[in-house]
């Protein structure tokens, strides 16, 4: 019959020491005596009682045991009922010990480990070979547990089984480290990383599936490599040292190469780690492939080298500033503006190089446009902190906001528009010089026939009348009035460039000699004249009398400014001008001038006055001391004279004007002369007039001198005219400006059937652009207002004039 495990298959009735004692035999007792036996049978009686004290203390001895043995141990019947227990058992199946005896163990078993236990009983009972099986027992309050059976029938002297014993194991612990163990290898299994298991000599032990897609390795072959074998940087004898490091730190992490199985080299982040694990040394190292991300790493330095490239060369000043209005970026041109070097700006505040109201303001608005998250379009003017220059600055900010939409901060840009808004304004000033020179021009227009009609008439009446009429010296000085209004529309014409200039190669130097002593009677004592003019002054293209025109404003404009005395210096000089020193006057092509300086000693002017300087009758002086046309007749005659003009001035320091007049390349030229008289003559002349009473005055006059006269009042009536004659026409007669058709049009349709007719053009004003015809040799132009006797003289030359035939 079979023992069950932990019990005593039986306890040894007498010790060994005792039989030694006396050893009985059959013969020894039948020669023994009765007091022998008794003795025997006494001493027998003895060893008897200390055998079973020996007993007892062995049996209690192997039930405490069994009660209190560390492992559960049960005795079941064969219908699997609880006939013993011990405490360890009880405590595993979570019922009081003396409640467990008769209880079915099946009912203690969990649900799912029932079939388990059903299939162990068998097998125990019917084999009659010891058992084992895992399974889970479920207490009445927890979770299930594992535990370890093992199991053993005992038989009777039949070789039937009566009962079998049972070992109980708790292995709820190791089925928990078997589980972690199962999941650590799954998740190594499976990680996007590639593991290694390394030993001590570097041998690659375990890998990855990830570790064999990585390189093209296959498991078995990785295992029979070392870490030298993947990565070819890594010297062999750097492998002790780098072993004591991980040792020491525990975990090093590095960025290296893995080559793969195609030669390919791999960019790639490792992360060792050192374990100690049941006596023997291993470092689990996880490697990621960093191939992306060193592409992701390259294009961002890219792109900073790009930003930084932008920002060292763009011509503006870009910026960013934190939630506390830090520095987290800014261009280099804004650190230059600040003057301290970029390195020193990031992390600071704009009260770090503006002065605390500035940057108080600035601050202000920033932490507007955070709360509103809305972008804003300034233009203001900030004073550099190098130099204190006021620059304007048109600047666009808008809030920064991170991936969730959250305001961090602003970003910017600013333009420096300080010379854009000088060239605003010298733009606006030359669109209003232009409205207002076409408004003069047209004014001078319509005047200058009025005046025609007046002063010729006047001098018609003091050719007729005697000097002893009263009526003579009315008409003249009617004549008179009129050639001083006159006069004040040729300054307008001036001032719009609407006048002919009878421009020719000069000396500047020649005409201020001429008219020096002028000048000095026009100034007066109390003013010196100072002329320091260039020996070997270029030659310039204009016409003599506006430009000595010009010098005299100036000089009266100068004489006006120094009402106590001072002096006015005029200096004349050769300028090629040059890109640097375009910096000044950008609106100037390069080239070579003839620079004219007048320079006062004056009271100045402010930059309002400055502003309106070249405004037709705009004027600072008292009523009735000056008509506000001197500064603007300057401007319109330097102006079509294709030169410039600037001024400097500051109240109290006096004035500058600078006069720029484009070099020519040519002989000085001797103006013609008109004769002093005219003569009559008897041609055959076509005048055109729009204008009747003008058209009248002429009329009379030529008539007067001898010529044979058609008149028409338009140049459509003029062609129908001309083409009902017989006799050709010697000389056409014409305005300029006429509504329909043009006198220049005019001409040109009279050249095609009069080919050899001379043209005597007459305007109040010319368009410059339009001015061709000057320098036509059958033509030649006479300005309104004019006296017959000048209409006349221009006729008659324009008449006798030799024209040489074009081969």
């Amino acid at each position: 019959m079979a023992k069950a495990p932990g019990i005593s298959a039986g306890i040894t009735e007498i010790p060994k020491q005792t039989e030694e004692q006396r050893p009985i035999t059959h013969h020894n007792v039948a020669d023994m005596s009765a007091e022998d036996l008794r003795q025997l049978l006494h001493e027998l009686q003895i060893r008897q009682t200390k055998l079973d004290v020996q007993n007892e203390k062995l049996r209690r001895a192997r039930v405490e045991d069994y009660i209190f043995s560390p492992t559960g141990q049960l005795t079941l019947d064969t219908p699997g009922k609880i006939v013993e227990a011990n405490l360890r058992a009880a405590t595993l199946v979570g019922i009081d010990r003396d409640k467990l005896i008769g209880q079915p163990f099946i009912r203690f078993v969990a649900q799912d480990s029932q079939d388990i236990f059903h299939w162990h009983c068998q097998k125990v009972l019917k084999t009659g070979v010891r058992q084992s099986c895992e399974m889970q027992l479920q207490k009445k309050s927890g979770a299930p547990h594992w535990v370890y059976l093992e199991s053993l029938a005992v038989e009777n002297e039949s070789g039937l089984a009566t009962h079998w014993q049972t070992v109980l194991l708790d292995i709820s612990e190791q089925k928990r480290t078997e589980g972690a163990l199962r999941l650590a290898k799954f998740s190594m299994e499976r990680a996007a990383d590639a593991v290694y298991w390394i030993d001590q000599q570097a041998r690659i032990l375990d890998v990855n599936e990830a570790a064999t897609l990585m390189l093209g390795y296959s498991k078995d072959e990785l295992c029979a490599m070392t870490v030298h074998d993947l990565n070819p940087d890594f010297q062999k004898d750097k492998w002790p040292e780098f072993w004591a490091e991980t040792q020491r730190c525990g975990t090093v992490v590095l960025e290296t190469v893995h080559q793969a199985k195609n030669g390919r080299l791999i960019p790639v982040e490792v992360s060792v780690n050192y374990l100690f694990y049941e006596g023997k040394e291993y470092h689990c190292a996880f490697v990621r492939d960093i191939t992306e991300r060193r592409q992701a790493e390259e294009a961002l330095g890219a792109n900073e080298r790009l930003l930084n490239n932008i920002l060292e060369n763009i011509p503006s000043f870009v910026f960013a500033t934190d939630r506390q209005h830090r520095y987290i970026l800014l261009s280099d041109d804004l650190a230059r503006f600040y003057g301290k070097p970029k390195e020193e700006l990031l992390g600071k505040t704009h009260h770090y190089v503006f002065p605390k109201n500035v940057a108080d303001a600035i601050q202000a608005t920033n932490e507007q446009i955070m709360i509103s998250g809305v972008s804003q379009q300034l233009e203001e003017v900030v004073e550099s902190p190098v130099g204190g220059i006021p620059r304007a600055l048109s600047t666009n900010k808008s809030p920064l906001r991170d991936e969730k939409g959250q305001t961090y901060g602003i970003s910017g840009i600013a333009t420096d528009i300080t010379e854009h808004k000088r060239l605003e304004a010298q733009f606006r000033q030359a669109q209003k010089m232009d409205a207002v020179g076409r408004l003069a021009g047209g004014v001078a227009h319509d005047f200058n026939n009025l005046l025609t009609i007046i002063n010729g008439y006047s001098a018609l009446l003091i050719d007729q009348l005697s000097q002893e009429d009263p009526r003579h010296e009315m008409a003249v000085e009617t004549l008179k009035a009129g050639e001083r209004a006159g006069e004040l529309t040729k300054q307008l014409l001036a001032f719009s460039r609407k006048q002919v200039l009878l421009a020719q190669p000069l000396n500047f130097n020649d005409s201020l000699r001429l008219i020096s002593s002028m000048l000095s009677r026009l100034l007066g004592e109390e003013v010196t004249l100072t002329m320091d003019l260039a020996p070997d002054l270029w030659l310039i293209n204009g016409d003599k009398g506006q430009l000595n025109q010009v010098t005299m404003n100036l000089a009266i404009n100068a004489r006006d400014a120094m009402p106590n005395g001072g002096n006015l210096t005029i200096t004349t000089r050769n300028l090629s001008v040059t890109p640097e020193w375009l910096d000044h006057y950008k609106m100037m092509p390069q080239g070579d001038y003839v620079h004219v300086s007048v320079h006062d000693t004056g009271h100045g002017m402010s930059p309002e006055t400055l502003s309106h300087l070249f405004e037709p009758f705009f004027t600072t002086k008292e009523v009735g001391q000056g008509t506000g046309l001197g500064l603007a007749t300057v401007y319109g005659i330097v102006k079509q004279s294709q030169g410039y003009i600037f001024t400097d001035s500051a109240l109290d320091q006096g004035t500058t004007f600078h006069l720029y007049y484009p070099r020519v390349i040519a002989a000085a030229a001797v103006a013609p002369t008109l004769p002093i008289g005219h003569k009559k003559g008897s041609e055959h002349l076509l005048i055109v007039e729009d204008q009747d009473s003008v058209r009248a005055l002429i009329l009379q006059a030529l008539k007067q001198d001898g010529y044979r006269v058609i008149e028409a009042a338009s140049g459509e009536d003029a062609l129908r005219k001309v083409s009902a004659l017989s006799e050709p026409i010697q000389a056409l007669i014409t305005d300029v400006i006429m509504p329909h058709m043009s006198g220049l049009v005019l001409a040109e349709r009279l050249r095609v059937t009069c080919p050899n007719i001379r043209v005597l053009f007459m305007s109040g004003y010319v368009d410059p652009s339009q001015s061709a015809f000057l320098d036509e040799p059958t033509a030649a132009f006479i300005q309104k207002p004019f006296l017959p006797d000048d209409l006349a003289r221009h006729l008659r030359n324009l008449l006798d004039k030799s024209i040489v035939p074009e081969r």
